[in-house]
Protein backbone atom coordinates (compact mmCIF):
# COMPACT_ATOMS: atom_id res chain seq x y z
CA UNK A 1 0.00 0.00 0.00
CA UNK A 2 0.77 4.22 -0.38
CA UNK A 3 0.21 6.97 1.30
CA UNK A 4 0.96 11.06 1.06
CA UNK A 5 1.20 12.97 4.06
CA UNK A 6 0.74 16.81 4.22
CA UNK A 7 4.44 17.82 5.94
CA UNK A 8 4.11 21.58 5.47
CA UNK A 9 2.16 24.32 3.36
CA UNK A 10 2.43 28.06 2.78
CA UNK A 11 0.92 30.27 0.39
CA UNK A 12 2.53 29.14 -2.36
CA UNK A 13 4.09 25.54 -2.21
CA UNK A 14 2.81 22.57 -0.65
CA UNK A 15 5.42 20.15 0.81
CA UNK A 16 4.65 16.03 1.34
CA UNK A 17 6.20 12.89 2.49
CA UNK A 18 5.16 9.18 0.99
CA UNK A 19 5.52 6.09 2.27
CA UNK A 20 4.84 2.57 1.53
CA UNK A 21 5.03 -1.17 2.26
CA UNK A 22 5.47 -3.80 -0.04
CA UNK A 23 4.78 -7.87 0.79
CA UNK A 24 7.97 -8.65 -1.37
CA UNK A 25 10.23 -6.13 -1.22
CA UNK A 26 11.66 -2.91 0.48
CA UNK A 27 10.55 0.52 -0.94
CA UNK A 28 13.16 2.54 -2.68
CA UNK A 29 11.84 5.06 -5.19
CA UNK A 30 8.96 7.68 -4.61
CA UNK A 31 6.91 9.99 -7.32
CA UNK A 32 4.46 12.77 -6.85
CA UNK A 33 1.59 13.79 -8.92
CA UNK A 34 -0.22 17.12 -8.61
CA UNK A 35 -4.03 17.60 -9.98
CA UNK A 36 -3.40 14.48 -12.38
CA UNK A 37 -0.37 16.01 -13.73
CA UNK A 38 3.16 14.31 -14.95
CA UNK A 39 4.38 12.32 -12.12
CA UNK A 40 7.11 13.92 -10.92
CA UNK A 41 10.70 13.37 -11.17
CA UNK A 42 10.60 11.47 -14.39
CA UNK A 43 13.08 9.16 -12.73
CA UNK A 44 12.11 8.40 -9.84
CA UNK A 45 14.02 9.64 -6.70
CA UNK A 46 15.27 7.97 -3.58
CA UNK A 47 13.85 10.68 -1.24
CA UNK A 48 10.31 10.49 0.22
CA UNK A 49 9.53 13.73 0.68
CA UNK A 50 8.91 16.31 -2.43
CA UNK A 51 7.88 20.21 -2.53
CA UNK A 52 5.85 21.91 -5.14
CA UNK A 53 6.14 25.39 -5.70
CA UNK A 54 4.61 28.41 -7.24
CA UNK A 55 1.07 27.30 -6.32
CA UNK A 56 -1.32 29.60 -5.70
CA UNK A 57 -2.73 30.44 -2.34
CA UNK A 58 -5.62 29.64 -1.16
CA UNK A 59 -6.35 26.79 -3.53
CA UNK A 60 -6.90 22.91 -3.18
CA UNK A 61 -4.26 20.34 -4.45
CA UNK A 62 -4.82 16.81 -4.86
CA UNK A 63 -2.10 15.14 -4.57
CA UNK A 64 -0.97 11.68 -4.88
CA UNK A 65 2.40 9.87 -4.59
CA UNK A 66 3.51 5.91 -6.25
CA UNK A 67 6.17 3.91 -4.23
CA UNK A 68 8.21 1.34 -5.99
CA UNK A 69 9.30 -1.57 -4.83
CA UNK A 70 13.59 -2.71 -4.61
CA UNK A 71 12.94 -4.75 -8.27
CA UNK A 72 13.09 -1.27 -9.62
CA UNK A 73 17.33 -1.65 -8.98
CA UNK A 74 17.38 -4.39 -11.70
CA UNK A 75 14.47 -4.28 -13.95
CA UNK A 76 13.16 -0.56 -13.69
CA UNK A 77 9.94 0.29 -13.11
CA UNK A 78 6.71 -1.29 -14.14
CA UNK A 79 3.43 -2.08 -12.78
CA UNK A 80 4.16 -4.81 -10.64
CA UNK A 81 6.66 -3.30 -8.76
CA UNK A 82 4.64 0.47 -8.50
CA UNK A 83 1.73 1.06 -5.82
CA UNK A 84 -0.07 4.25 -6.33
CA UNK A 85 -1.73 5.81 -3.31
CA UNK A 86 -5.18 7.47 -2.87
CA UNK A 87 -5.67 11.11 -3.87
CA UNK A 88 -4.84 13.35 -0.65
CA UNK A 89 -6.85 17.20 -0.84
CA UNK A 90 -3.62 19.93 0.65
CA UNK A 91 -4.89 22.98 0.48
CA UNK A 92 -2.35 26.38 0.55
CA UNK A 93 -2.26 28.71 3.00
CA UNK A 94 -4.08 32.04 2.96
CA UNK A 95 -2.62 35.62 4.88
CA UNK A 96 -4.96 37.17 7.21
CA UNK A 97 -7.34 39.50 6.33
CA UNK A 98 -6.97 42.82 8.15
CA UNK A 99 -10.00 45.02 9.57
CA UNK A 100 -8.68 48.01 10.65
CA UNK A 101 -9.51 51.79 11.67
CA UNK A 102 -8.77 54.54 9.27
CA UNK A 103 -9.79 57.54 10.83
CA UNK A 104 -12.71 59.63 12.04
CA UNK A 105 -15.65 58.82 13.98
CA UNK A 106 -16.42 59.87 17.45
CA UNK A 107 -15.45 59.91 20.95
CA UNK A 108 -16.00 55.61 21.60
CA UNK A 109 -14.49 53.17 19.39
CA UNK A 110 -16.79 50.49 18.79
CA UNK A 111 -14.41 47.34 18.55
CA UNK A 112 -15.91 45.21 16.04
CA UNK A 113 -16.94 41.32 16.72
CA UNK A 114 -14.41 38.85 14.85
CA UNK A 115 -14.56 35.47 14.79
CA UNK A 116 -11.98 33.56 12.99
CA UNK A 117 -13.46 33.93 9.20
CA UNK A 118 -16.92 36.04 10.70
CA UNK A 119 -17.63 39.51 11.60
CA UNK A 120 -20.14 42.00 12.49
CA UNK A 121 -20.39 45.49 12.97
CA UNK A 122 -23.56 46.98 14.60
CA UNK A 123 -25.10 50.18 14.21
CA UNK A 124 -22.80 52.54 16.59
CA UNK A 125 -19.92 51.64 14.38
CA UNK A 126 -17.94 54.93 13.72
CA UNK A 127 -16.89 55.81 10.06
CA UNK A 128 -13.95 54.78 9.30
CA UNK A 129 -13.12 51.43 9.20
CA UNK A 130 -12.25 48.97 6.43
CA UNK A 131 -11.16 45.44 5.61
CA UNK A 132 -8.24 44.77 3.75
CA UNK A 133 -8.41 42.25 1.06
CA UNK A 134 -5.41 42.55 -0.88
CA UNK A 135 -5.83 39.78 -3.34
CA UNK A 136 -8.48 38.87 -6.09
CA UNK A 137 -9.91 35.60 -5.54
CA UNK A 138 -12.22 36.91 -1.86
CA UNK A 139 -15.83 35.79 -1.64
CA UNK A 140 -17.92 35.90 1.72
CA UNK A 141 -21.70 36.13 2.63
CA UNK A 142 -22.85 39.38 4.14
CA UNK A 143 -26.11 40.24 5.66
CA UNK A 144 -27.08 43.52 6.65
CA UNK A 145 -29.94 45.12 9.33
CA UNK A 146 -29.22 49.16 8.14
CA UNK A 147 -29.26 50.91 5.02
CA UNK A 148 -25.72 52.40 5.61
CA UNK A 149 -23.90 52.27 2.68
CA UNK A 150 -21.24 49.02 2.42
CA UNK A 151 -18.96 48.97 -0.84
CA UNK A 152 -15.89 47.24 -2.22
CA UNK A 153 -13.14 50.11 -3.07
CA UNK A 154 -10.55 48.98 -5.33
CA UNK A 155 -6.77 50.22 -4.28
CA UNK A 156 -7.27 53.56 -6.83
CA UNK A 157 -10.39 53.59 -4.34
CA UNK A 158 -13.08 53.18 -7.19
CA UNK A 159 -15.44 52.13 -4.75
CA UNK A 160 -18.99 50.42 -5.85
CA UNK A 161 -21.66 49.48 -3.51
CA UNK A 162 -22.11 46.15 -2.36
CA UNK A 163 -25.73 47.06 -0.59
CA UNK A 164 -27.95 49.83 0.38
CA UNK A 165 -31.11 47.99 1.43
CA UNK A 166 -32.06 47.63 4.60
CA UNK A 167 -32.58 43.94 5.98
CA UNK A 168 -30.45 42.36 3.13
CA UNK A 169 -28.00 40.07 2.32
CA UNK A 170 -26.30 38.14 -0.32
CA UNK A 171 -23.12 37.31 -1.61
CA UNK A 172 -19.88 38.94 -3.02
CA UNK A 173 -17.01 37.86 -4.88
CA UNK A 174 -14.17 40.11 -5.06
CA UNK A 175 -12.41 40.18 -8.45
CA UNK A 176 -9.20 42.37 -7.37
CA UNK A 177 -7.46 43.67 -4.88
CA UNK A 178 -9.16 46.32 -2.48
CA UNK A 179 -10.99 46.69 0.57
CA UNK A 180 -14.66 47.18 1.97
CA UNK A 181 -15.49 50.06 3.05
CA UNK A 182 -17.92 50.85 6.39
CA UNK A 183 -19.31 54.13 7.10
CA UNK A 184 -21.03 55.24 10.43
CA UNK A 185 -24.39 53.55 10.82
CA UNK A 186 -23.63 50.07 9.27
CA UNK A 187 -25.40 46.59 10.68
CA UNK A 188 -23.71 44.06 9.13
CA UNK A 189 -22.05 40.47 9.47
CA UNK A 190 -19.99 38.97 6.77
CA UNK A 191 -19.55 35.33 7.11
CA UNK A 192 -17.67 32.55 5.54
CA UNK A 193 -14.68 34.57 4.03
CA UNK A 194 -12.51 32.56 2.33
CA UNK A 195 -9.67 33.38 -0.33
CA UNK A 196 -10.40 30.81 -3.36
CA UNK A 197 -10.95 27.43 -1.45
CA UNK A 198 -9.52 28.31 1.70
CA UNK A 199 -11.42 30.00 5.17
CA UNK A 200 -9.61 33.71 5.75
CA UNK A 201 -8.84 34.74 9.24
CA UNK A 202 -9.98 38.06 10.13
CA UNK A 203 -7.89 39.97 12.62
CA UNK A 204 -8.87 43.13 14.13
CA UNK A 205 -5.86 45.64 14.10
CA UNK A 206 -5.92 47.97 16.95
CA UNK A 207 -6.31 51.71 16.29
CA UNK A 208 -2.61 53.47 16.12
CA UNK A 209 -3.80 56.82 17.45
CA UNK A 210 -1.02 60.06 16.66
CA UNK A 211 0.93 61.34 18.57
CA UNK A 212 0.15 64.82 20.33
CA UNK A 213 1.15 68.27 18.24
CA UNK A 214 2.76 69.39 21.18
CA UNK A 215 3.51 72.93 21.48
CA UNK A 216 4.95 75.00 24.59
CA UNK A 217 3.63 78.92 25.25
CA UNK A 218 4.65 81.11 27.57
CA UNK A 219 2.09 84.48 28.35
CA UNK A 220 -1.05 85.54 28.69
CA UNK A 221 -4.47 82.75 27.75
CA UNK A 222 -2.01 81.36 25.28
CA UNK A 223 -4.43 78.16 24.76
CA UNK A 224 -6.81 80.97 22.63
CA UNK A 225 -3.93 81.98 19.46
CA UNK A 226 -3.03 85.39 21.96
CA UNK A 227 -0.64 87.01 19.93
CA UNK A 228 1.63 88.07 23.10
CA UNK A 229 2.74 84.57 24.27
CA UNK A 230 6.04 83.58 23.29
CA UNK A 231 6.58 80.11 21.95
CA UNK A 232 8.98 78.45 23.32
CA UNK A 233 10.60 75.61 21.52
CA UNK A 234 9.68 71.96 22.11
CA UNK A 235 13.00 70.43 23.85
CA UNK A 236 14.43 67.66 26.30
CA UNK A 237 14.99 70.61 29.02
CA UNK A 238 12.82 74.14 28.70
CA UNK A 239 13.14 77.03 30.99
CA UNK A 240 10.17 79.37 30.77
CA UNK A 241 9.75 82.57 32.83
CA UNK A 242 6.31 82.83 35.05
CA UNK A 243 4.21 80.15 33.21
CA UNK A 244 4.15 77.58 30.88
CA UNK A 245 0.89 76.61 28.63
CA UNK A 246 1.29 72.62 26.99
CA UNK A 247 -0.82 72.75 23.66
CA UNK A 248 -2.17 69.66 21.71
CA UNK A 249 -2.24 71.91 18.67
CA UNK A 250 -4.80 70.33 17.11
CA UNK A 251 -8.97 69.49 18.27
CA UNK A 252 -9.41 67.27 15.97
CA UNK A 253 -11.77 64.14 16.68
CA UNK A 254 -11.73 62.09 17.59
CA UNK A 255 -9.35 62.06 20.10
CA UNK A 256 -11.00 64.12 22.36
CA UNK A 257 -9.11 63.51 25.70
CA UNK A 258 -5.74 64.50 26.03
CA UNK A 259 -3.56 63.97 29.11
CA UNK A 260 -0.93 65.27 31.24
CA UNK A 261 1.16 63.42 34.08
CA UNK A 262 3.11 65.81 36.11
CA UNK A 263 6.40 64.16 38.25
CA UNK A 264 5.02 60.81 37.86
CA UNK A 265 1.45 61.06 39.55
CA UNK A 266 -2.15 60.53 38.20
CA UNK A 267 -3.18 61.41 34.45
CA UNK A 268 -5.31 64.29 33.64
CA UNK A 269 -7.16 65.60 31.38
CA UNK A 270 -6.27 68.69 29.66
CA UNK A 271 -9.07 71.45 29.31
CA UNK A 272 -10.49 71.88 26.28
CA UNK A 273 -10.77 75.30 25.01
CA UNK A 274 -10.05 76.60 21.40
CA UNK A 275 -7.18 73.98 21.75
CA UNK A 276 -6.47 71.19 24.65
CA UNK A 277 -4.18 73.29 27.05
CA UNK A 278 -2.54 72.59 31.00
CA UNK A 279 -1.06 75.12 32.82
CA UNK A 280 1.66 74.96 34.54
CA UNK A 281 2.14 78.61 37.19
CA UNK A 282 4.59 77.64 40.05
CA UNK A 283 7.88 78.38 40.59
CA UNK A 284 9.37 74.96 40.10
CA UNK A 285 10.70 72.25 38.01
CA UNK A 286 8.45 69.54 36.57
CA UNK A 287 8.92 66.15 34.64
CA UNK A 288 6.01 66.33 31.96
CA UNK A 289 4.38 63.80 29.70
CA UNK A 290 1.17 64.19 27.35
CA UNK A 291 -0.62 61.82 25.26
CA UNK A 292 -3.86 61.60 23.54
CA UNK A 293 -6.34 59.16 24.57
CA UNK A 294 -9.19 57.66 22.59
CA UNK A 295 -11.63 55.02 24.32
CA UNK A 296 -9.41 52.93 25.62
CA UNK A 297 -6.27 53.58 23.20
CA UNK A 298 -3.42 55.64 23.61
CA UNK A 299 -0.64 57.15 21.56
CA UNK A 300 2.97 57.50 22.11
CA UNK A 301 3.60 59.49 24.75
CA UNK A 302 5.81 62.95 24.93
CA UNK A 303 7.86 63.79 27.54
CA UNK A 304 10.24 66.57 28.78
CA UNK A 305 11.38 68.59 31.24
CA UNK A 306 10.21 72.38 32.22
CA UNK A 307 11.76 75.18 35.26
CA UNK A 308 9.96 77.63 35.73
CA UNK A 309 11.65 80.49 37.09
Amino acid sequence: MASVTQKSATTNSITVTASGTDNESSIVRYQFSIDNETWVPSIPQTSNEYTFNDLQMGVAYSIKVRVINETYINNGQNELNTIESSTQTITTLVPDAHLRWTGGGSSTIYIPTVNQNSMGMNNNTANGYRLDLPYSGYSFDWSAGSSAPISFCTNSNNCSTIQTVNYSSGSYKVSQPGYISFQAGVQLSITNLKLHDAPVNIVFDEPVISKVNLKLYSGDKCFNNNATCQEIPVQNSVVANNNIYIIDDSNSAPYNTRQVSINGGEWESMTASYRYYYLIETVGTYNVKVRRKWDNYYSEIEEFNVTIQ
